[in-house]
């Protein structure tokens, strides 16, 4: 039994649903990958931040506690004239932590070249002070490359045995 409906009234489709709730819908999927995207790339950004100045100087760090022993080393290790026998044992003892080239780096990539052993000598030519440093090591953090130049750098008073030839 089909009506007419009656004169002036409306007619009211019931196959679809209404009107607000899929627009609403729609609206609120829509905002809600945007706020991810930039939610997500403010998140990232923070985090690889992070993660670059912690592995940073976490490598700055073994390098001040290698730098720090190879002065200790350097402070009471026997001192021949020409010197370059200390020097090289005093590099061994921050790249490897022993006087001599054996194992693997204390730091990622860390070379003998990269220690500068300098020492300065009195009046009568007696080493008075020896300076350690670290000098063109490149640290390869996530976005940039820092080289360091004379940094960490110890400087200790000289109290081991002077041997003159």
């Amino acid at each position: 039994m089909n009506r007419a409906p009656a004169a002036g009234a409306k007619t009211v489709s019931r196959a679809s649903p209404p009107l607000t709730r899929t627009r609403t819908t729609g609206l609120r999927r829509g905002n809600v990958a945007i706020e991810f995207a930039l939610s997500f790339t403010v998140l990232w950004a923070v985090l690889s931040g992070a993660l670059e100045i912690g592995y940073s100087t976490y490598t700055y760090m073994s390098l001040s506690k290698a730098v720090a022993d190879g002065a200790i080393f350097a402070s009471r290790a026997s001192f021949e004239e020409p010197g370059t026998d200390y020097a090289n044992r005093v590099r061994n003892m921050v790249v490897y932590g022993s006087p001599t080239p054996e194992g693997q780096p204390l730091a990622p990539s860390l070379a003998a070249a990269n220690v500068t052993v300098t020492w300065a000598r009195d009046a009568a030519g007696v080493p008075e002070t020896v300076t350690v440093a670290i000098s063109g090591y490149k640290i390869n953090a996530l976005f940039r490359t820092y080289t360091l130049t004379n940094r960490p750098a110890v400087t200790v008073r000289y109290m081991g045995q002077y041997i003159t030839p």
